[in-house]
This record gives structure tokens, sequence and C-alpha cells, in this order.
């Protein structure tokens, strides 16, 4: 009887730890399938963010390729005027010039505009030059 008892019990011990296993095959195959979903969710995630890389990356490089163009084109222009002819222009639209308010204002506006155009209309090396006789002047006094 106690040979049948022991059976008994190693029967149930063993079922006892097949229920136990299979509990724990089914939990862990769930997990599987949660880090499988998590998985696809940031691949996908991280495809989209590659993405989004991708194009700023080529966004920086066009914005590259356009400034280095506009630093070419700067750097070979020679100016339409010449810097002397550019000065009396712009004097000629001082707003000094006027005595009316509203055209004092719309002479104020121009004179601005037009000396932001300096850069464009006139050779940088006279604007340099101009620059340097400018300052070789002031300490010749």
């Amino acid at each position: 009887m106690t040979e049948k008892l022991a059976t008994l019990e190693a029967g149930l011990k063993s079922d006892a730890y097949l229920i136990e296993a299979r509990q724990e095959l089914a939990e862990a195959r769930q997990e599987i399938e949660r880090l499988r979903r998590d998985n696809r969710r940031l691949t996908a995630e991280l495809k989209g963010w590659f993405i989004k890389l991708g194009e700023e990356i080529d966004r920086l490089r066009r914005r590259d390729f356009d400034l280095c163009e506009r630093i070419d084109l700067l750097k070979a222009r020679k100016g339409i005027i010449s810097i002397a002819a550019f000065k009396k222009i712009r004097s000629c639209l001082h707003p000094d010039r006027v005595q009316d308010d509203d055209l004092k204002k719309r002479f104020e506006e121009a004179f601005n505009i037009f000396s932001e155009l300096e850069m464009y209309a006139v050779d940088p090396k006279q604007i340099a030059d101009k620059g340097s006789a400018t300052h070789q002047a002031s300490h010749t006094v």
C-alpha cells in the first residue's frame, strides 16, 4: 500500500508540476507575443523617425548647396555701380533733404532700402577699400 501511495503522491506532484509548467509556458508565450507587438510598434516608429531624419538631411544638404552657390556668386560679383555713384544716389534720398514730415518718412524708408542694397550693387572690394580709407584717414589726422 505504501508503494501505491508513493506512486500516487509522485503522480500528483508531477501533475501539479505539469500544470504549473503549462501555466508558466502560457505566460511566457503571452510575454513573447507582447514583446513582438512592442517590437513591431517600435520598428514602425523608428522607421518613421529615420524617414524624417533622411528628409531633414536632404533639406540641409540642399540648403548647404544653395548657400555655397550664394557665397560663390557674392565672391564673383563685381558690382553694378561704383561706390561714388551709389553714395550720390543715397545722399539724394537722405531724409534731412526734405522738410515735410510725410515726405521725410518716405525718404527715410527709401534711404534705408537703398542702403541695404549697397552690398549687392557695389563691388565688395570698393566697400572694403572705403572702410580702410576711412580707417586710414581717421588715423592720419
